[in-house]
């Protein structure tokens, strides 16, 4: 007869609340800091952390450390609403600004999303100017360029990249580099072919290369001119005129004149310097703007900067006092007319004659030493029947030791290409 056995007993009841882990901290403190009610937050966070033991059990505890996380997230509004209206004033404030600072990550999150580049889907070529060009290009440069390239996405974004790539297609052969430098030796019109990706854009560009810009040493003008041209011209390597122009022009005072393209318009009597910018040459113009005046009778010390008709009828003659100091006078015939009428100076006064290179133009340099002096214009019997002119007079200042003004800020304008 075998011996019996030993009883079994029963293993104890597993306690729920021992096996079950406590709420993280953090969890508990953030429900606290925002004014959730102790009892709401302590009984959504016991039925989480029962949950979560059962999915550890299950699925693992990463599977289940994320199933408790959304889990909270999920429930976030509960809590929220729990606090906004049991919580005191201070956590109201507090749950506001967490509430403001959840929205705006997320409107950044989304603008982010929404304003991101997409892929390249047009590619601009641009003027020296950066407007967006349409029949092309053109290069004025003797050197090898870089063609001005700009790569866009769907929406007008633009993209830094540098994997365009360039051939020549067509055209004058033009000597043109896989990165999109061009060398323009003689006049002629090509085709260059630019590709990223998907994209490809052909590129007419006309080479015109300019070896000089020809420019008057001045220019003239009166505050009544209405808007001129500049006076200026573009000379090729072959020497001849290069009518297929782009480049930037300066005024150095746009308080005494403005630049609109390559056109200026007089606004105040005063000096400034004009820049004229082509390709790889530069050239400099000294303009003056004068104001018409009646006369130079008896001039006001403020008038710099003046101009006065001339009308001689033959026989007659015109008689001015001139200002004392230092200054200079120029008569220009209206017309194609060369005869000058005779000049004379009475008095206190000593005149030179400068050579300006324009045989209806002629230019004194005068010094006076009191207000006595006179200068006077005759149109003698045997001259023409009519002389009409002007007659301008700018004063040179005087020296002293005063501090220099402060030079005005220059005033750019470019200009896109044209036919000269």
């Amino acid at each position: 007869m075998s011996a019996p056995r030993p009883p079994r007993f029963a293993a104890p009841a597993r306690s729920w609340s021992a096996a079950i882990p406590p709420a993280p901290r953090w969890a508990d403190r953030l429900l606290q800091s925002l004014g959730v009610q102790p009892a709401f937050a302590e009984a959504i966070l016991g039925d989480l952390a029962e949950e979560r033991v059962l999915r550890e059990e299950q699925r693992g505890r990463i599977g289940a450390s994320v199933w408790y996380a959304s889990e909270l997230l999920s429930a976030l509004p509960h809590l929220f609403w729990n606090a906004a209206r049991f919580g005191t004033p201070v956590t109201r404030a507090r749950l506001s600004a967490l509430v403001a600072s959840m929205v705006l990550v997320m409107s950044a999150a989304l603008m982010a999303f929404v304003l991101r580049d997409g892929p390249p889907a047009r590619l601009v070529f641009t003027h020296v100017s950066g407007a967006e060009s349409v029949d092309g290009i053109v290069v004025n440069y003797m050197r090898p360029v870089q063609l001005p390239t700009q790569v866009l996405d769907a929406k007008g974004h633009t993209l830094e990249t540098n994997d365009v790539r360039y051939q020549w297609a067509s055209g004058a052969p033009v000597r043109v580099s896989s990165t999109g430098t061009v060398t323009c030796t003689t006049n002629g019109d090509a085709t260059v072919r630019a590709s990223i990706a998907t994209v490809t854009t052909d590129l007419l560009v006309h080479c015109r290369p300019v070896r000089e810009l020809r420019m008057r040493a001045w220019m003239t003008l009166t505050v009544d001119d209405s808007v001129q041209e500049l006076p200026f011209i573009a000379v090729g390597p072959d020497g001849r005129l290069v009518n297929l122009i782009a480049g930037a022009l300066r005024v150095h005072d746009s308080s005494v004149a403005t630049l609109t393209g390559s056109r200026i318009r007089p606004i105040m009597p005063g000096h400034t310097m004009v820049s004229v910018h082509v390709g790889d040459s530069e050239s400099r113009m000294e303009v003056s703007v004068f104001r018409w005046v009646p006369t130079l009778d008896h001039l006001r010390p403020a008038d710099d900067l003046v101009i006065a008709p001339v009308h001689l009828p033959r026989g007659t003659s015109i008689q001015w006092v001139m200002p004392k100091g230092s200054f200079w006078l120029e008569y220009k015939n209206r017309g194609a007319t060369r005869l000058i009428p005779r000049m004379e100076v009475d008095g206190p006064i000593s005149c030179m004659h400068l050579e300006t290179f324009a045989p209806e133009v002629v230019r004194i340099s005068c010094i006076t030493m009191s207000d006595s002096a006179t200068f006077r214009m005759t149109n003698p019997d045997s001259f023409m029947p009519l002389v009409e002119g002007s007659l301008s007079l700018e004063r040179q200042p005087i020296k002293r030791d005063v501090e220099p003004r402060p030079s005005p800020q220059p005033h750019p304008s470019t200009f896109l290409p044209r036919e000269r």
